[in-house]
């Protein structure tokens, strides 16, 4: 009985000295002497650290992404100065009408002036040269009465982005007609879907800005988040 109990014992200390050294326990200490041991492995910073600067440089491209939405559309032309002014009040009824932008605009634009009972007024086609654009305006053979004139204006900047307008003014005098001369207009010049063609322009553009900075900010956060979870596993 002794000899066996001094083989079992034998072979015990022999497996505490291959447990000890496959695990890098010291075979002389005892058991809570031992130093401890991760068994999880250790995962290394790097990548967390990459998808953490990823992360960073797409929230830093939002700011980028709003100026460089805002930058064209400060740099479109915009109206100046007209003749007759917005809400000015004239005697008569004008031989034209002109409108100053800031810059050049391209040829053809599109003026339309419109009397109070909804007769337009405009003769023939817009002039322009350089940023200035000259409609001339007709009321021969009309009974065009005294009140609020409308002017609408379509035209296209030297980058070729459309701008639309509209404004008013005053004419104190009616016009008398002339039955041996009247005769019936037909609609000239812009239509009335430019301005409605700008507006469904302006909301696409700022359409996909917001879609792209919801794009990136939903990136950026997928990326902290898996940058977060890669620290905790």
């Amino acid at each position: 009985m002794e000899a066996q109990a001094r083989h079992v014992g034998a072979r015990r200390r022999a497996c505490t000295r291959g447990y000890a050294e496959g695990h890098h326990l010291d075979p002389s200490l005892g058991p809570l002497e031992q130093p401890a041991v991760n068994a999880r492995p250790t995962t290394s910073p790097a990548p967390r650290r990459r998808l953490a600067t990823l992360a960073a440089l797409l929230l830093a491209l939002i700011p980028g992404t709003l100026l460089a939405a805002a930058a064209p559309a400060s740099a479109h032309a915009a109206l100046v100065s007209s003749d007759p002014a917005d809400g000015s009040r004239v005697a008569s009824l004008p031989d034209e009408v002109t409108l100053e932008f800031n810059e050049e605009i391209s040829d053809p634009a599109y003026v339309v002036v419109t009397a109070p009972d909804g007769v337009r007024v405009n003769s023939g086609d817009a002039t322009v040269r350089g940023p200035r654009v000259t409609q001339a305006l007709d009321a021969q053979g009309l009974a065009l009465p005294a009140g609020s004139y409308t002017l609408a204006y379509r035209v296209v900047s030297a980058d070729g982005h459309p701008i639309s307008g509209e404004q008013t003014f005053e004419v104190e005098t009616a016009t008398a007609a002339d039955p041996a001369t009247e005769t019936d207009r037909t609609d000239e010049g812009a239509t009335e879907g430019g301005a409605a063609a700008d507006d469904d322009w302006g909301a696409t553009a700022t359409g996909l800005v917001v879609a792209g900075v919801v794009a990136l900010v939903v990136l950026a956060g997928a990326l902290l988040l898996r940058a977060r979870r890669g620290g905790t596993a």
